[in-house]
């Protein structure tokens, strides 16, 4: 089986790698727009895709605000070094 080369943007790929580093799980993913617009895709489709958020990771709604147009945790003590930052 030929195997396929998947391009994906650096930014993309960071922000995979800094959510692993919070201890999440993200396998066989790539962002795209489909017909909805943006979202999560299979990269193969052809395998299974694994996608995990722990518990710890959950953001509760009353801990995020809006400020300046960008989302922020109001305290993030509760989360994990640099994860706000992430966020």
């Amino acid at each position: 089986m030929k195997s396929k080369t998947i391009k994906t943007d650096a930014s993309w790929e960071t922000l995979l790698e800094e959510f692993r580093g919070f201890g999440g799980t993200a396998i066989n993913i790539v962002q795209r727009h489909g017909d909805l617009g943006l979202g999560l895709f299979p990269a193969d489709p052809t395998q299974p895709v694994e996608l995990h958020l722990p518990q710890k990771l959950l953001v509760p709604a009353d801990l995020v605000d809006l400020k300046q147009g960008n989302i922020i945790i109001k305290n993030d003590s509760a989360f994990p070094k640099g994860f706000s930052e992430w966020f």
